[in-house]
């Protein structure tokens, strides 16, 4: 009974900041907003209950039983443990009276942060899980933010629907799990690389800044489908949204490009060229050795070299975006999983066929955010399809993408609709009775 005293005030704080947000926009986005929060929260408590009583373990509870043994040792000496705390946090070597496995990673960081959240609310995982169900709220909301500044007002509905709404996105955004917590700071990042180059200044530097360490230190390989996405919505950006792309739009995008790489193989030197190709055999081996029903291989587990990886590159992708599909189905999670992604791939190819590949490329050069959306699902997308083996957490890992895929999808077919809408409209009515 003592849990609902914290979940209660982190639900009550979570829902005073949907309503101020959710009253910065127009009516009919407001409403999507408010469902957003209310679904998050929602699906909070039900990471929890699938991991204690349908799985009997989990990422969440590990993480909890890390930030209450840390929590505990704070309590006993705060000025002593809490600076080692903030070292495990930000990957450093630290001294607690705990054994914390994974030091020096992300997973410490994340028992650091489970502590520090169980310190300051006396939460549970039931806790934990709402305060980053908020935050995944927030970066979604940020990355709708996002679109709507890059997009016409016709499109907002469905691309609030797709930045907030899509039920794998909400889902997986909502648990005390990496990527959920990577989420927030993911979603400001866009948001300032939108504010960026709408209207360069120092506030989306700042914001860029600011969101970075959440994406830096739990999953640093995000920044890498950002540092694409980025470079490709500059290369597309023109100050008259003309179809002419300058001299001046390749040569930033080129710069933009070397800096951002440099710095991200400064900062986390295993996401460097040469180390890919290694990384994702070693990810595809380790998948093997682990048992699981709906396990999958790609690549060569023999071949490490970039090169070599590269060519298995479309079938990763194509894992990535759409697997599973239906005819794939072995168990209740993986047919709910396959009902999202055969959707969207009806959708894309929808989209494409009837538009073809010149028009769809025409309204990328329209509408320079789409350069975006595609460039982070090519990038972030293939590497999700190498490191991941197994169809039923697939859903969870490409999560920060799928808002950016339904968008595409989404974007993609109203326009072509809104066209077939135009042309019917311009015939006569019984125009073909007379002839």
């Amino acid at each position: 009974m003592i849990e609902i005293v914290p979940i209660s005030l982190v639900c009550i704080l979570g829902f005073a900041l949907a309503t101020v947000i959710s009253k910065q926009f127009e009516k009919d986005l407001e409403r999507l907003i408010f469902a957003s929060f209310f679904a998050h929260i929602f699906s909070a408590f039900g990471q929890v209950w699938l991991m204690r009583y349908f799985y009997g373990s989990g990422d969440i509870l590990g993480y909890t039983a890390m930030g209450e043994a840390l929590s505990a040792a704070l309590r006993v000496d705060f000025y002593e443990f809490f600076p080692e705390v903030l070292k495990m946090l930000v990957h450093l070597p630290a001294v607690v009276p705990v054994e914390i496995p994974g030091q020096g990673t992300s997973t410490a960081s994340m028992g650091a942060l489970a502590c520090l959240v169980t310190f300051f609310t006396g939460g549970s995982a039931y806790t934990l899980c709402c305060v980053v169900a908020i935050g995944g709220f927030l970066g979604q909301v940020a990355i709708f933010r996002a679109f709507r500044n890059a997009f016409p007002r016709e499109y907002h509905v469905r691309l609030a629907v797709c930045a907030t709404l899509i039920p794998s996105a909400v889902f997986w955004s909502s648990g005390f799990l990496k990527e959920a917590v990577a989420m927030f700071g993911f979603g400001y990042v866009v948001y300032g690389i939108g504010e960026l180059v709408r209207k360069p200044g120092l506030v989306p530097v700042l914001i860029i800044a600011g969101a970075t360490p959440f994406i830096g230190l739990i999953k640093p390989y995000i920044l890498v489908g950002c540092l694409a996405g980025g470079a490709a919505w500059i290369f597309f950006r023109s100050s008259d949204r003309g179809n002419r792309i300058t001299g001046g739009q390749v040569v930033v995008a080129l710069f933009v490009a070397a800096l951002g790489s440099a710095a991200i193989q400064r900062l986390f030197p295993s996401y460097s060229l040469e180390g890919l190709g290694q990384q994702a055999a070693y990810y595809q081996e380790i998948g093997q050795l682990s048992e699981g029903g709906s396990n999958y291989q790609i690549a060569d587990l023999g071949e490490k070299s970039l090169g070599g990886t590269l060519i298995y590159a479309p079938v990763a992708l194509f894992t990535s975006l759409f697997r599973p599909i239906l005819v794939e189905v072995r168990s209740p999670q993986v047919f709910i999983n396959s009902l999202e992604t055969t959707a969207v791939l009806v959708l894309i190819f929808r989209a494409i066929w009837r538009r073809g590949v010149g028009g769809t490329w025409a309204m990328i050069k329209q509408m320079p955010m789409l350069a975006f959306c595609l460039a982070f699902v090519l990038v972030f997308g293939t590497g999700v399809g190498f490191t991941t083996t197994n169809l039923g957490t697939l859903s969870r890992y490409r999560m920060p993408l799928v808002p950016f895929l339904w968008s595409l999808a989404l974007v993609l077919g109203a326009e072509f609709e809104k066209k077939e809408a135009t042309e019917r409209s311009a015939v006569p009515p019984f125009a073909n009775l007379t002839s």
